[in-house]
């Protein structure tokens, strides 16, 4: 059995890791600085403007279905990205994810709860 990366995986980590460098680590130092005076580590609207790079990118919505936008990544794949996202401290997720219960709602609940959470910061917590 082969435990070997496909190339398909080598490429997302690869992409993922070059994002991670090039959009997130930057924001390191200005983050811990913001810690240390008790200040939100990224604001709203940072948060947002990354997610939304990181959309253009290609990153969004890891486990959600190809249905509504997302990736539909497999578990293995997934933790390629996550592992590249913990080489910062930087607070940061690619969000477009949503709680699996919503994806078996009623067309009014999915409308209501949703998709708004996947197009929003991708936690309901955060909306």
């Amino acid at each position: 059995m082969d435990f070997g990366l496909t190339d398909e995986q080598r490429d997302i980590r690869d992409t993922a890791r070059a994002f991670v460098t090039r959009e997130v680590v930057p924001l390191e130092e200005e983050m811990l600085r913001r810690e240390r005076t008790g200040e939100p580590a990224l604001r709203r609207d940072e948060l947002r403007e990354l997610q939304s790079r990181a959309r253009r990118f290609g990153f969004w919505g890891m486990s959600t279905p190809e249905a509504y936008g997302g990736m539909a990544l497999p578990a293995v794949t997934q933790s390629l990205l996550w592992t590249e996202l913990g080489r910062t401290p930087v607070p940061f997720r690619f969000g477009g994810e949503a709680d699996n219960i919503l994806y078996e709602a009623s067309d009014a609940q999915r409308a209501e709860y949703l998709l708004p959470t996947i197009e929003g910061s991708g936690s309901a917590a955060s909306r």
